[in-house]
């Protein structure tokens, strides 16, 4: 008798167990198709990403910059080849996208045949994106000025200038890894900007464990997916600038904080490569100052304060493992911080005083509009990032209504995540809000280069965010929602992001193997004239000093900048000023309205004094002349 009722028991469990499907089943009326499937929420997101894809081959063609710089390249050879790189990056993000929205995991064999195929495909991506050219921005070659400088002179140096004078605001880490390329082969561009593909390539596994350490890891391949296209890094990789070397590093650093913050780990060498990851983010820019803060403001908020002072049990505390990993890191960084600032000061000017210039208030309200304003467009519109590329052609899209739901989600991204306590929120946060005190104009384009570092990291708290807000929404209103529906909708904003980042890829693409342009390509050849052909202590006078520097081994000071208005009193005070400093020689170019507004009008008014040397020959916008004062 006792085992019958056993069994009726069981049978009971059973039935009560089953009933909520049962009745669920019922009350939806949905039936096998019913909003209650995932199927519905399958459609729902094939049909969504087969709408952001129709959108994208329809954007081929559409910008008229494009087309033209396209077809006068002779660059339909690349039109295939995009499409197989597009075709194998897509796949692999629709068949993970297919295991998150259905929350299934496929074999171990055919994930990795998948992700090998999005490897492959962003290996091709960056590799069609490969421009071997110098860009026309002198801070790339400032990079490389500092890279010779530390390895002939052993520090930065203004080797453009006379005098030689030291840079003590140098941003010393990509130099670093220039230099033994230097100290080998020279300036070989190639080579070096292949060093800074590879950093850009080597992201792709370092955002997998990162975020893996949050989402599962279909979620996380999906995510740096999406990451790995975005035309600025695409476009940052195939530059001589310090985002990609900085991304790079500070999302090192970041899995070696998580691993060092681990409970289970004990050990020093963890903690020397932790501090060699940080130190090189913040050596490849001032920016990186804000990963110490972050590391410190995790490890300290990971410390049980409340339960060893409610208890005062502060001998608990100083035994405590969080408290000593912390304590270990704070106080060596604070003296080699402050010493450091010290020294700075003592040579030149440190980068804490740059910060704490007068007018902070005014510079963080006027920055903080800027950011609101690309902060969304950086990460899902197209023709913000042509503006950005091409400026004179295309227009910063505005930020309208519409904007609202994406920043709301970066929003929630932040709240929740800072909640947790996550390095990533933190970093996030305080090198947002360094940024808006830090820059000095509040110049959209500038605010959104300077936000692009973040761009891992936003697009993970964007994507997380908009979980979040549509789960917090549905509660405030007291309405069911289904779990589909959050992974459709957060699926279709990487989708979304995926195809509108191969839009601009194409733009990356095609202005990268068009060319920089005739006026550049006459500017360089003046430089490389000037070479061999003016004497060793020329100084000459060019609207990009340290660009014309690299390719003519001359001294070189900026001739003009746009913020300058040309007039007769201004003509007079520049050429006293050329003779005061000794310039010898001047150059007039195309590629600057300063050079065509400032310096032309100087040389038509003052012909006796303008002897010409050289005039370039492919288009003759770039020209040198001798000036004779006497």
């Amino acid at each position: 008798m006792a085992v019958k009722s056993q069994k009726r028991k069981k049978v009971k469990k059973k039935q009560r167990g089953k009933a909520p499907a049962q009745v669920s089943n019922v009350q939806s009326g949905a039936g096998k198709w019913g909003l209650s499937q995932p199927r519905w929420y399958l459609l729902g997101w094939s049909l969504g990403t087969l709408i952001f894809l129709a959108q994208f081959i329809g954007r081929f063609f559409e910008h008229p910059t494009l087309k033209t710089r396209f077809i006068t390249g002779g660059l339909e050879y690349l039109r295939p080849l995009e499409v197989l790189v597009f075709v194998l990056i897509a796949a692999g993000f629709i068949y993970f996208s297919y295991q998150v929205l259905l929350q299934k995991s496929g074999d171990k064999r055919t994930n990795l045949i998948f992700t090998i195929l999005i490897s492959v495909g962003l290996v091709g991506l960056y590799t069609l994106g490969f421009n071997p050219q110098l860009l026309p921005n002198g801070d790339n070659a400032e990079y490389l000025m500092n890279a010779k400088s530390l390895v002939e002179y052993g520090g930065a140096y203004r080797l453009n200038m006379p005098s030689n004078t030291p840079n003590t605001l140098a941003s010393l880490g990509l130099p670093l890894l220039l230099a033994p390329i230097y100290a080998i082969w020279g300036f070989d561009l190639v080579k070096m900007k292949i060093l800074v593909v590879l950093l850009g390539l080597a992201l792709f596994p370092l955002l997998i464990r990162l975020f893996s350490k949050k989402i599962d890891k279909a979620q996380a391949i999906i995510l740096s997916t999406v990451v790995l296209v975005s035309p600025h890094l695409v476009s940052a990789s195939s530059a001589l600038m310090t985002e990609t070397a900085y991304i790079f590093w500070s999302v090192l650093a970041i899995l070696f904080i998580i691993q060092y913050a681990d409970d289970a780990y004990k050990g020093w060498k963890l903690l020397v490569l932790l501090l060699l990851a940080t130190l090189m983010t913040y050596l490849t820019r001032a920016i990186g100052i804000t990963l110490f803060a972050a590391m410190m403001l995790y490890l300290f908020s990971r410390v049980k304060w409340l339960t060893f002072i409610s208890g005062r049990d502060w001998k608990g505390l100083w035994t405590n493992r969080r408290f000593k990993k912390f304590i270990y890191i704070f106080l060596p960084l604070l003296v080699a911080g402050v010493a450091f600032q010290i020294r700075q000061q003592a040579i030149g000017v440190s980068q804490a005083k740059v910060f704490l210039a007068d007018g902070l208030l005014e510079r963080l309200l006027l920055n903080f509009d800027s950011s609101l304003r690309v902060i969304g467009q950086m990460l899902f519109s197209v023709d913000t990032f042509l503006w950005y590329i091409f400026f004179g052609d295309y227009q910063l899209v505005p930020l309208t209504f519409w904007w609202t739901p994406i920043l709301l989600a970066i929003l929630a991204g932040f709240l929740v995540y800072l909640w947790k306590v996550s390095i990533i929120a933190f970093y996030a946060t305080i090198s947002w809000i360094t940024i808006l005190f830090a820059s000095r104009t509040p110049a959209e384009m500038v605010i959104m280069r300077y936000l692009t570092v973040l761009i891992p990291f936003l697009t993970f708290l964007v994507y997380e965010g908009s979980k979040y807000l549509l789960k917090g929404s549905a509660k405030g209103l007291n309405v069911e929602i289904s779990k589909y529906f959050v992974r459709m909708s957060s699926l279709l904003i990487l989708s979304y992001l995926l195809f509108s980042s191969f839009s601009s890829d194409i733009a990356v693409i095609t202005m990268n193997r068009s060319g920089q342009g005739p006026a550049y390509e006459d500017y360089i050849e003046v430089a490389q004239w000037s070479k061999d052909n003016l004497p060793e202590d020329a100084f000459v006078a060019a609207v990009k000093p340290r660009i014309f520097w690299l390719f003519s081994d001359k001294h070189s000071i900026r001739s003009s900048s746009i913020s300058e208005d040309y007039s007769e009193e201004f003509g007079a005070e520049k050429l006293a000023h050329f003779r005061e400093i000794g310039v010898t020689h001047i150059v007039i170019d195309r590629i600057s309205a300063a050079s065509r507004e400032n310096i032309y009008p100087i040389i038509e008014a003052n012909q006796e004094l303008f002897q010409t040397l050289y005039v370039a020959t492919k288009s003759g916008t770039s020209a040198i002349f001798e000036i004779k004062y006497e």
